[in-house]
């Protein structure tokens, strides 16, 4: 289980290159460690409206849905979505 992602405009504006957001270079540290196991669970933070919503920071969070797939392909497979910044 990890913590949660909860991703400042710093995070993805990081990630945005070429124009497209690509996370994957933030995560290959835990991506070994992921994989290993058979249930991987995090906290998504952050609502994952991409930019058809308008990407936002602090208080109203709004991220790259971008974020979810790297998750999902470093080997994320539980995720909750149920937190006090989807409200």
């Amino acid at each position: 289980m990890v913590g949660d992602a909860l991703l400042h405009g710093s995070v993805y504006r990081d990630a945005y290159k070429n124009g497209k957001y690509d996370f994957s270079n933030q995560l290959e540290f835990i991506k070994p460690i992921i994989q290993n196991y058979d249930l991987a669970f995090y906290n998504q933070e952050t609502i994952l409206g991409g930019t058809v919503l308008g990407l936002s920071d602090y208080p109203t969070f709004n991220s790259p849905w971008e974020f979810g797939d790297n998750m999902l392909d470093i080997g994320f497979n539980v995720v909750n979505l149920a937190t006090n910044h989807t409200m």
